[in-house]
């Protein structure tokens, strides 16, 4: 750990070593009820991590599901009445069975509606609340200065605010920023492995939160299972890197052996594929004929142009998706160069 409260340095380190490979032991299964923009990101996230994740919000079920989970992870993202009340029952039967659970509270302070429905959240006592140092000021009902979901205030500016909000509800209180600073009221944790890239990068935060739910799976004592989850190994990176070039590799030869022209990416979610080495001109017409008679769908290029006729020859395609699904994808593609 970059920088550890004296009274817990004897024990935290060897407490977070061994959570990961717990973790990639059991395979706990997380349930998430997240926003839209990173569901697929956090899935993948936890994945990679070595655990099971599941997106359930529907109020049929969430309960039930809830129920079979290791740990529950409540994200405010997208809010609608329903999904509030998915959120209250889950963590009412989380808080029932004894099941760990997260709530973060994203955006808190930007509206009341937000603020309001984290702040119910929490009276349902989270095992870990995890945001940036905005969203914790604005839980404890001070003013921090929320942009959006963004944070315009420091770890440290919410560190009081966080630590009386520990010892209120009996959680552990996560803030992120360029410093992550962790605290279960008496004890502090700060990790210094921020980088000024992640504030460009959407849903870095939500994923987090994912990682906090499966560590606290397996490790009984929160503020460890924060560390731990702050504090992933590098193993943890390669593996997530490995898992995406390996997406990357496979759809990219599927795409060039179904005729099209691709240039790899360096980075990104995204390869771009023209289709007009193929005789089609038309970027609209051609991804609606993938759809219609191919069943796999694209994203036309030619509304990211100001000059629509430069993109009019190319179609996107995410590699953010299931190994077996890309697969399947490319198979059916291979009828494109057979045609």
């Amino acid at each position: 750990m970059a920088d550890v409260h004296p009274s817990t340095a004897p024990h935290l380190a060897a407490a977070v070593q061994g959570v990961v490979t717990r973790i990639r032991a059991s395979a706990p299964l997380v349930h998430s009820i997240t926003n839209y923009v990173v569901m697929n990101t956090t899935a993948n996230a936890l994945l990679a991590l070595g655990a099971s994740p599941a997106m359930v919000h529907a109020l049929e079920e969430v309960e039930d599901f809830t129920s079979i989970s290791s740990a529950l992870v409540v994200n405010i993202g997208t809010l609608s009445p329903t999904w509030v009340t998915a959120m209250q029952r889950a963590a009412v039967r989380a808080g029932e069975r004894g099941i760990p659970w997260v709530l973060d509270p994203v955006g808190a302070g930007a509206t009341a509606y937000r603020t309001d429905t984290a702040r119910a959240l929490l009276a349902l006592r989270p095992t870990v609340l995890r945001g940036n140092a905005s969203e914790i000021l604005a839980v404890a009902g001070e003013t921090g200065g929320t942009k959006g979901v963004d944070s315009t205030a420091g770890s440290d500016a919410a560190l009081e605010a966080a630590t009386l909000l520990a010892q209120r509800h009996q959680c552990t209180v996560v803030i992120t920023g360029a410093v992550d600073i962790a605290t279960d009221g008496a004890r502090v944790v700060r990790c210094g492995n921020g980088h000024p890239l992640m504030p460009r990068v959407t849903g870095l935060g939500c994923s987090l939160s994912a990682l906090t739910g499966a560590c606290l799976a397996v490790e009984t004592d929160a503020l460890h299972a924060a560390a731990a989850a702050l504090d992933a190994p590098p193993a943890y990176f390669d593996e997530y890197l490995r898992l995406y070039r390996r997406r990357r590799t496979c759809l990219v030869s599927g795409l060039r052996s179904a005729g099209l022209g691709v240039t790899e990416p360096e980075g990104g979610y995204f390869v771009m594929a023209d289709h007009s080495v193929l005789g089609f001109s038309d970027d609209q017409a051609f991804c609606r004929m993938l759809i219609e008679e191919i069943g796999v769908a694209g994203i036309p290029c030619s509304s990211f142009y100001r000059d629509r006729g430069e993109g009019s020859k190319y179609t996107r395609f995410a590699f953010c998706k299931d190994e077996a699904l890309i697969e399947e994808g490319m198979r059916r593609l291979s009828s494109l160069r057979q045609s």
